[in-house]
């Protein structure tokens, strides 16, 4: 008796994917390409921004008056075109739902001071006497303070290149609590220009239209943020002069702030990718020369960095991918390591967990600063909980690293010496 083998088939064809499927396929796809591109994007940024400070600070040998000048606008540029991808990386993400409102109670007064501090190099570039103001004073807000932060720069930064040169801008945030709103106000025209309700009542379309084309990705940002927020709205207002208003109204929690609340404030020096250095910027490595171990597989930002470390004292040991670094760290254990997170042959993920499982204690709990391009908040929790103990985000300051680094070797220094 032969007994078949086979059995009925229980293969059915294949469902196409529904439409809903489908469309959060392509939608996950398209966040993981926008993240990828951001990366692209800013390491040349990174790169052009550590080269015009490692050239102004001298460590390539010294430079004019006029070469330094240069720099300043080429350093300009740069962080302006860093602006634009970010706001257009952020408005597509926030399109594909890759972007979700955080919430925190913060200091209204620190979030337009920090706008201001931005936008002063354009302003002076300008001949603007840029101010800001916020009112009520005592106020308590709680709402998503970076994503306030980037409508505060893009309302203000429209106002600055659109008004005549020699004049005056100002940057004003209204918070109302009764209507649980904020107004972010930016204005600007000539030295003796003032504004009166009835210049907010009267919007311009043909003003939003010049911003359109002047600003239109950073216009369009801002559109984007306050329809995230919910109801709201951008009008632009033309003044006498060729002066210019811009506001924007969006909703958002706030009162009256009393003693007796107690909340977390949150400066907006937290907005900020660097720590505060717990002494001056050379107090950390004057003595000892600690040795760094830098991981970047791009070679413009790791040789700019390494030559930088190397200028104010620093021993320096160089790898360009997650492999190399393990073999240099196991042969000499360093004080510090900056590492970037995408590298090839192995990754700066992979190679923090295997530092973090080191079977060498010292190895085990040296200082790990990650470096990455993908600015998503979702990013940097995957470098520390792999084990980085900051992560920055790419394009940034040589010197904004540093404080960082002096933060975590006084810490070591310290704790060595106990």
């Amino acid at each position: 008796m032969i007994t078949s083998l086979a059995s009925p088939s229980t293969d059915s064809p294949v469902s196409p994917p529904t439409a809903g499927q489908a469309s959060q396929t392509a939608s996950t796809e398209r966040s993981t390409f926008l993240s990828r591109a951001g990366h692209e994007m800013r390491n040349p940024l990174s790169n052009i921004l550590a080269l015009v400070e490692g050239i102004q600070d001298g460590i390539y040998g010294d430079i004019g008056l006029r070469q330094s000048e240069a720099l300043g606008t080429i350093s300009e540029n740069a962080q302006r075109l860093l602006t634009l991808v970010n706001g257009f990386l952020d408005a597509e993400k926030i399109h594909v739902g890759g972007i979700a409102l955080q919430s925190q109670t913060f200091d209204l007064e620190e979030l337009a001071a920090q706008a201001s501090k931005q936008l002063r190099p354009i302003a002076e570039s300008r001949s603007l006497d840029l101010r800001h103001a916020v009112s009520p004073q005592a106020i308590t807000t709680e709402g998503d303070c970076k994503r306030l932060l980037q409508i505060m720069l893009e309302v203000l930064g429209c106002v600055l290149v659109s008004v005549p040169a020699k004049g005056k801008a100002q940057l004003d945030v209204i918070a109302d609590p009764a209507r649980q709103s904020l107004i972010i106000r930016a204005w600007g025209g000539s030295p003796t220009l003032t504004i009166s309700a009835q210049d907010e009542t009267t919007p311009s379309a043909v003003a939003m239209d010049r911003l359109r084309k002047l600003k239109g990705i950073g216009v369009s940002l801002v559109e984007t943020l306050i329809k995230l927020h919910g109801d709201g709205e951008l009008v632009a207002c033309e003044l006498p002069g060729n002066g210019l208003l811009v506001k924007a109204r969006l909703p958002l929690n706030c009162s009256l702030a009393t003693d007796a609340q107690g909340a977390t404030i949150y400066s907006a020096s937290d907005l900020e990718d660097t720590f505060a250095s717990s002494g001056s910027d050379s107090e950390s490595h004057a003595t000892g020369s600690p040795l760094i171990l830098l991981v970047d597989d791009e070679d413009v930002l790791r040789n700019i960095t390494h030559d930088y470390l190397e200028s104010v004292g620093y021993r320096v040991l160089a790898a360009t991918n997650g492999r190399e670094a393990l073999e240099l760290a196991n042969h000499e254990t360093p004080d510090l390591v900056i590492m970037d997170m995408l590298m090839p042959i192995m990754d700066g993920m992979e190679t923090l967990q295997k530092i973090r499982q080191s079977s060498s204690p010292s190895l085990a709990q040296v200082p790990i600063i990650a470096m990455s391009g993908l600015a998503v908040p979702a990013e940097r929790d995957k470098c520390m909980a792999a084990g980085a103990d900051a992560c920055l985000v790419k394009p940034f300051g040589i010197k904004q690293l540093e404080m960082a680094m002096n933060q975590f070797l006084s810490s070591r220094h310290t704790n060595t010496s106990a």
